[in-house]
């Protein structure tokens, strides 16, 4: 699989045609009938703008308390929510899975924060979610806030698995001004990538 990150923010698709990321439902982003019952209770009138999806990251928070020692990075948003715990990566799925549930083009990312001065750097998880009206949103589910300028994204995916760096994967930015791909960066020990 190659995907290509367009840094000007638009979609992100499949080099070869593909469906956006951002569409696409995974085994740990499909809404089944409890991610269905949260999200028709949490946004009943769906989402339609980024303090919608800010509205929905309380609920989630509120409905996934943050606890680590109970999920992994494979776990579903459907489990997450069963458990009632989890950490970012499980707010981060259950996002996505709702904001694909009703239509509205979300990702998953994977980076790192930098909270200030006394406290250290730490791995995260936070979702971009797409708007017709300001275009893609980074939403901090577990802090129920927009990133800001402490973020620093990694990987975005459509899940958790997606952005974890595994032998084979080749990644390639998109250059936004001209549509090229640029050269294939090979993950672990695969040396016909191209």
């Amino acid at each position: 699989m190659i995907l290509a990150f367009d840094i000007g923010g638009s979609r992100i698709r499949a080099a070869r045609g593909g469906v956006p990321v951002g569409e696409v439902a995974t085994p740990l982003t499909e809404a089944d009938a409890l991610v269905r019952t949260f999200a028709q209770t949490a946004v009943p009138h769906g989402l339609r703008n980024a303090h919608d999806a800010l509205f929905l990251a309380q609920a989630i928070r509120d409905r996934v308390t943050y606890e680590s020692g109970h999920t992994n990075v494979t776990t579903a948003a459907s489990r997450a929510l069963e458990l009632g715990r989890g950490v970012c990566q499980d707010h981060a799925h259950l996002m996505v899975a709702v904001c694909r549930l009703y239509g509205v083009p979300a990702r998953y990312v994977s980076g790192y924060t930098h909270p200030g001065k006394k406290k250290l750097v730490a791995s995260h998880a936070w979702a971009d979610v797409w708007f017709a009206d300001s275009g893609w949103t980074s939403i901090d589910v577990s802090h129920g806030e927009f990133t800001s300028e402490v973020f620093c994204r990694v990987a975005v995916g459509r899940d958790a698995v997606w952005v974890t760096a595994r032998p084979g994967n080749v990644v390639r930015r998109l250059d936004p001004a001209t549509n090229a791909l640029g050269p294939a960066i090979a993950v672990g020990n695969n040396p016909t990538m191209g």
